[in-house]
């Protein structure tokens, strides 16, 4: 018997994005055991925080009452009536694929500022475009919680914990 196409479809499109992040998190934590035991800790300490919380997601995605009961817990605002619900042909309400991929590249694009210039520079410029861009903030607000929050990370990690932060390829 031959899964009907619409049906595949919309399961792809439902559970590929959490699918695809427990791929991720499982090589993720594979690299951490190669550091070393003092190093590794922390890695490993996100990619099982990261398997409990995909596990929550791909479980909120189903159609039980377990998955209703998760997704009315975690994301209450999905059953309150007035907010608008993206569904699919079966009545099943999830994000779009193309929100997600937004969602996916502001990351890839904070990930990549990390890496190439370092965490200080970098997350006040995500802070205050996806302010800008994606919460309609302010040009002026944006840039003073960006500042606010970069202010916070050297105070907190250089000044007081004396952790330096990581500077990026063109700066190590």
């Amino acid at each position: 018997m031959s899964v009907p196409r619409k049906s595949f479809s919309a399961f792809a499109q439902n559970f590929a994005p959490p699918l695809v992040f427990l791929a991720v998190t499982l090589v993720f934590i594979i690299a951490a055991y190669g550091y070393p035991p003092a190093s590794r800790e922390v890695p490993l300490l996100v990619g099982y925080a990261l398997l409990v919380l995909i596990a929550l997601d791909i479980l909120s995605r189903t159609s039980t009452s377990t998955g209703d009961l998760v997704r009315r817990y975690l994301n209450p605002a999905s059953g309150l009536p007035g907010v608008p619900k993206a569904e699919d042909e079966e009545g099943e309400s999830h994000p779009s694929g193309h929100k997600e991929l937004l969602a996916v590249g502001w990351v890839a694009a904070f990930t990549a500022g990390v890496m190439i210039v370092g965490i200080l520079p970098s997350v006040p410029a995500y802070v205050a475009s996806y302010m800008i861009v994606e919460g309609r903030k302010s040009v002026k607000f944006s840039i003073l919680i960006a500042a606010s929050i970069a202010l916070f990370l050297w105070l907190s990690f250089e000044m007081i914990l004396s952790i330096p932060l990581y500077r990026g390829m063109l700066f190590e």
